[in-house]
């Protein structure tokens, strides 16, 4: 199960977000944000409920990862589960040559199942 860093971490970099910037909007710090980010420290009340309402997702989900999201997270609807979010939690600590790679390949195999899918 992801840590309430790492869930806040993927909101983050799932919208786009640098910590200045999240920082910004929740009137806090970058240090404050890195420091949630890396299970240095616990937000307070006050904060888990600023980051359900910037994210659209429950404070239980932010705090516990057991509700669903109240909306998507981004533009799109989002039905990922806690192993696709540890998943997405780890590739984001990949470089940018190692994210191009796992996505070359995941297209490569979406792209190979459809071709399959289509020859039946």
């Amino acid at each position: 199960m992801l840590s309430i860093g790492e869930r806040i971490r993927y909101l983050r970099t799932a919208n786009g977000l640098s910590m200045k910037e999240l920082a910004d909007i929740i009137g806090s710090n970058s240090a404050a944000i890195s420091n949630y980010e890396n299970n240095k420290n616990v937000p307070g009340g006050k904060i888990i409920i600023l980051l359900s309402d910037c994210f659209r997702v429950s404070t239980d989900w932010i705090l516990m990862g057991t509700t669903e999201l109240k909306g998507p997270t981004t533009n799109k609807q989002s039905n990922v589960n806690e192993s696709e979010l540890t998943l997405a939690s780890q590739i984001n600590l990949l470089s940018k040559l190692e994210k191009r790679v796992v996505e070359t390949v995941v297209r490569e195999m979406i792209r190979t199942r459809h071709d399959q899918g289509e020859a039946q």
